[in-house]
């Protein structure tokens, strides 16, 4: 299975077997990068994928980060925004690295699937 194919699976599994309400856009680009919009109605997350094919692994860990911050969404509501848009800090950095914790247990689920 190709990095690509792995990409398309994940946004499978989190999309339809985990986050019916998030949707995943995969857009190819220059550098990889990834962003979370939350909504009440759909969520979203945005993957800027490296258009040269020369993998997709930085993008495929920054989807599940994102994800990360979904479920964190889903866990604070409303106090989401507040520490999202704190720029720096002790807990913006907590955040970031619960986030991380987040992602990560997502990407073992997956992992475990393939």
């Amino acid at each position: 299975m190709s990095d690509l194919e792995i990409l398309y699976r994940a946004k499978e599994f989190l999309c339809w077997d985990k986050f019916p309400g998030l949707s995943i856009q995969l857009i190819a680009t220059d550098a990889p990068v990834a962003y979370f919009f939350p909504r009440s109605d759909l969520s979203t997350i945005v993957v800027f994928i490296k258009s040269d094919k020369s993998g997709y692994r930085v993008s495929l860990f920054q989807m599940f980060h994102e994800a990360g911050h979904f479920v964190q969404y889903m866990k604070t509501g409303s106090e989401f925004s507040d520490i999202i848009n704190e720029p720096a800090g002790t807990e913006r950095a907590e955040f970031e690295k619960q986030a991380w914790k987040e992602g990560a247990e997502l990407l073992e689920e997956f992992l475990g699937l393939i």
